[in-house]
């Protein structure tokens, strides 16, 4: 049996090129997604933990916690759209 590099693969007896850059780029992808939700459960964190702390204190107006979790807020001539950091939106 001949020597196969780690990484290679071997349909029929054949090392395919395709199937190699093929896996490749499903590697970066995947390393390219965990660090992403690795960033997203990094700010989920930051923002448990500032909500923990502030827990008696969120019945008055903070601005700093407006802007730690309101990305934005569109206003209509009837309704407004308030977007959440967290990618949820509501409509009031």
């Amino acid at each position: 049996m001949a020597y196969v590099p780690h990484g290679y693969i071997i349909t029929n007896g054949v090392i395919t090129v395709d199937e190699i850059h093929e896996l490749r780029e499903k590697r970066q992808a995947l390393l390219i997604e965990d660090a992403s939700l690795s960033g997203e459960n990094e700010r989920i964190s930051e923002l448990i933990e500032f909500i923990r702390n502030n827990k008696y204190c969120t019945l008055r107006y903070s601005d700093t916690l407006v802007r730690k979790i309101i990305q934005n807020v569109s206003v209509y001539d009837d309704h407004f759209v308030i977007c959440f950091k967290s990618r949820i939106e509501m409509e009031v």
